[in-house]
């Protein structure tokens, strides 16, 4: 979050009586509006966030694929099919991945 003292206002009377119980509000505004930009932000630093991002991706759904993967020749094609068809999401855990 910013360094000191918060600039959010809360302009409704809803934002402000959830400002006061919970200031989730308030700590988006501080992390990403008030947040200042470096001067030397570029290309290159923001595809590293991307691809560590895509990184956990193909990290998490190949977990979950790993387990419904029977890894026998004969019976392969059928358990992508099944993970295909019958696996809830299981279709866009599949495309997720690839």
């Amino acid at each position: 979050m910013s360094e000191g003292h918060s600039t959010y206002t809360p302009k409704t009377g809803i934002e402000r009586w959830f400002d006061a119980r919970m200031p989730l509000p308030r700590m988006v505004y501080d992390s990403f509006v008030a947040y200042p930009v470096p001067r030397n932000l570029n290309y290159a630093w923001t595809f590293g966030g991307i691809l560590s991002i895509m990184l956990v991706a193909q990290i998490l759904t190949g977990i979950v694929l790993a387990m419904h993967y029977t890894a026998d020749t004969n019976l392969a094609f059928g358990s992508v099919e099944k993970i295909m068809r019958d696996v809830n999401s299981g279709w866009l855990l599949r495309y997720m991945h690839a």
